[in-house]
């Protein structure tokens, strides 16, 4: 119940919505059970693989160097295990935090404990769904500043979520939640991609660059000729 509660909170007003639909639990069907699980883990390896294609996609990894369909759902497992337990785990804290009766100095010790779990979270995500070598060190920028997104989205998600809500219901009617959870996901989703493409800019030093497409600077030239290399299908 810790746990669910947990999760609940991370997500800004569809979280108590989707406690309330859940009920008491499942029926008694083995049956049920299997294929609900089966379901479940087959959606997680999905964004799992669907992960850590744009993370080789933004760091440059050629097609040639990533892993095939098998090689890629075993790794796939196994980072689902590492990267849903460590996040279980920030979760969980995240919770703690929030449900905690906190005050002065230890608020804002709470917020740091918060955006550091996410963070370590991060990072593992970045070094195990990656098919290249990187040092630690190359990944802990975007990390820090994903663990910082996400206490953000926290901080504002419910006021946007709401009106996202607010506004979909006059359409959609009892599927407005549904709207706002994408929603949701899509903005974390934005979070992770963001902070995986500053570990990008800053290890292999893309900037300046040109915002207009003309008078191409040295950092643009780099970053293309990454591009056309990333996509070569033969050797």
């Amino acid at each position: 119940q810790a746990i669910l509660d947990s999760v609940f909170t991370q997500i800004p007003v569809l979280g108590e919505m989707i406690k309330d639909q859940i009920g008491t639990g499942l029926d008694d069907s083995g049956f049920a059970l299997v294929v609900a699980i089966g379901f479940t883990l087959w959606a997680g390896i999905g964004v799992i693989r669907v992960t850590q294609d744009a993370f080789n996609t933004v760091w440059g990894v050629s097609i040639m160097r990533r892993p095939s369909f098998f090689p890629k759902l075993f790794r796939a497992l196994l980072a689902l295990a590492v990267v849903g337990g460590a996040f279980l785990v920030a979760t969980v804290v995240s919770g703690w935090l929030t449900f905690a009766n906190l005050s002065g100095l230890a608020k804002v010790g709470g917020v740091l404990v918060a955006i550091g779990v996410s963070s370590l979270a991060l990072l593992l995500v970045f070094k195990v769904l990656t098919n290249r070598d990187i040092p630690w060190g190359s990944l802990w920028v975007g990390a820090t500043v994903g663990g910082i997104g996400f206490w953000l989205l926290q901080l504002v998600g419910g006021l946007y979520i709401g009106g996202v809500i607010a506004g979909a219901s006059r359409i959609y009617g009892v599927f407005a939640s549904v709207i706002g959870l994408l929603v949701w996901l899509a903005l974390v989703s934005r979070v992770v991609l963001l902070a995986a493409e500053v570990n990008v800019v800053v290890q292999k030093r893309f900037w300046p660059r040109s915002f207009n497409g003309r008078n191409l600077t040295e950092a643009d030239e780099r970053s293309f000729a990454e591009v056309g290399a990333r996509e070569i299908r033969r050797a």
